[in-house]
């Protein structure tokens, strides 16, 4: 009951509601697979809620015991360890652990890797590309640019491959459209943090071009980058 309170504050944008219920549930004892259940998606949900507040610290307290939690091997646990993963990833990023972040951004991929391989569908690609962004977001947001192009050529292998599957349907052919928009906002800001602007500026205007560009989610999405390239 207090894991569905959590969603559903979470869903609602009440985020420290949210993590009331979350952090009852984390607190809780595990007495059987439900309790273990519910701890491992509450402990990844408050994980990210800490991180979007800034909490880097009190969410690898959450997180990293979470991650413990889990088996290696259970496929049905793949994606809860992947989430996992990449959260515990930024929250070392922003604490001075370049390396250890790589290597979990590194061990977050390749889950969702081993995902889209077993189960080659559009929701586990685009799983995958989300992990991408949200990966390539945190590094440039920490001006790691050294470390970024990889990434993004990661991302827009996995989004050429979404394109290619059969029998989309119109809800993530929209997806796939802000796939290759993201990509193209995010090669911006890496050109632009490694002093090729103009090259930036071209990426810009493709991304400009591109129906979610146009959009004012897109306009608003943007600003990132303007920022950036101080116009």
């Amino acid at each position: 009951a207090d894991r569905g309170r959590g969603v559903a504050y979470d869903y609602l944008g009440q985020q420290r509601s949210a993590e009331f219920y979350y952090k009852r549930v984390v607190n809780a004892q595990i007495t059987n697979d439900a309790d273990r259940f519910s701890y491992i998606k509450s402990a990844r949900r408050l994980s990210e809620l800490l991180v979007r507040r800034g909490a880097y610290e009190d969410a690898l307290k959450v997180s990293l015991p979470a991650l413990q939690q889990l088996s290696d091997t259970a496929s049905e646990n793949r994606k809860d360890k992947a989430i996992l993963l990449s959260t515990i990833g930024t929250c070392q990023l922003y604490t001075n652990q370049m390396k250890q972040a790589l290597e979990s951004y590194e061990e977050s991929y390749r889950l969702y890797l081993e995902s889209v391989n077993a189960d080659n569908t559009d929701r586990t690609i685009n799983d995958a590309i989300s992990c991408l962004g949200n990966i390539i977001k945190s590094l440039l947001n920490a001006e790691a640019y050294d470390v970024v192009e990889p990434w993004i050529t990661r991302m827009d292998s996995l989004e050429h491959e979404l394109r290619t599957l059969e029998g989309k349907n119109e809800t993530y052919i929209n997806i796939m459209n802000k796939h290759r928009a993201d990509a193209l906002l995010y090669k911006a800001g890496y050109l632009q943090g490694t002093n090729q602007p103009t090259l930036a500026s071209q990426a810009y205007q493709e991304y400009l071009n591109t129906e979610f560009g146009q959009t004012a989610q897109g306009k608003i999405a943007a600003n990132e980058y303007l920022m950036r390239a101080n116009r």
